[in-house]
């Protein structure tokens, strides 16, 4: 069976709470970028599968290599820590990855809702019989 990971970066995280509202129901590894003394733990209970990295420095792109690093299945998600994606996000990713079997990288449509708070919105993933 093929195994899916996400990769969440984010910052300054003092709780992981927010992975709960990203609706990710299989593996994952989050790395949290502590850029001043943040208190807290990395640690997300009843998820066996989560595992949580934090270090003090700066970029984005040196989290998701170290997240990439971390990585165990045979395919991974790059994820922001702002993405909710919907109950069947690990489904539409394998039946993508069935039907193109040759493919490095799969790019899904998403389907942007505003919210009311300043800077933020929702992502979702959605099915589409768009060409790949």
């Amino acid at each position: 069976m093929t195994t899916i990971e996400f990769l969440v970066a984010t910052m300054n995280q003092p709780h992981l709470t927010f992975f709960e509202k990203m609706n990710i129901n299989t593996q994952a590894v989050i790395v949290n970028q502590l850029t001043h003394k943040t208190k807290g733990s990395c640690v997300i209970p009843e998820k066996e599968a989560v595992k949580c990295i934090s270090y003090e420095g700066k970029g984005l792109s040196k989290s998701r290599n170290i997240a990439l690093q971390q990585a165990t299945a045979d395919i991974v998600v790059v994820a922001d820590d702002d993405v909710q994606y919907v109950d069947d996000v690990v489904a539409i990713i394998d039946a993508a990855y069935q039907t193109y079997q040759e493919a490095d990288m799969i790019c899904f449509i998403v389907e942007q809702v505003h919210l009311h708070q300043k800077n933020s919105a929702q992502l979702l993933v959605r099915k589409t019989t768009s060409q790949f």
